[in-house]
């Protein structure tokens, strides 16, 4: 029992090191708009390294669909040339039932984006976000994140 919670804290601590940025943002509570966009600023890095970049959401109960597409618009590799990804999130499955993780009326859900080359000091890497669905008020998602890690 020993080995295995010693185990868990090396991979846990291992694990930690690897990721060199991640944040959340809140939506607004009365509902994310169609026109509202998340700004995320990077800090600079002391490296060149190569990375990997995943979105992350929160839902609640209130979310009506059972995909989610988020539009990200990212400078990282490049501060002067802007990359644009939609992704799509598979909140529930055809049944109804949720897939992230979580309980409740919580959900969290992530998704792979795309694996970067981040320079050093970044004076501009910036990751822009906006709600992809014909909602013009998108209720039930309530926070976005993204991570970066060392690969």
């Amino acid at each position: 029992m020993v080995c295995l919670s010693l185990l868990c804290t090396i991979v846990a601590c291992s694990n930690e090191h690897k990721t060199i940025y991640h944040e959340y943002q809140s939506t607004a509570s009365k509902g994310w708009l169609k026109k509202d966009t998340l700004k995320f600023q990077l800090l600079p890095s002391d490296s060149a390294r190569v990375v990997a970049l995943t979105a992350e959401v929160r839902n609640t109960l209130e979310y009506p669909y059972a995909d989610f597409y988020l539009v990200v618009k990212q400078n990282i590799a490049d501060s002067l040339h802007w990359q644009t990804d939609t992704i799509r999130f598979v909140l529930a499955d055809t049944f109804g039932k949720w897939k992230g993780t979580g309980g409740g009326n919580y959900y969290q859900s992530s998704a792979y984006i795309r694996v970067l080359k981040l320079p050093p000091h970044p004076k501009h890497a910036i990751i822009r976000v906006s709600q992809g669905m014909k909602d013009d008020v998108l209720k039930g998602i309530t926070d976005v994140g993204f991570r970066l890690e060392y690969r």
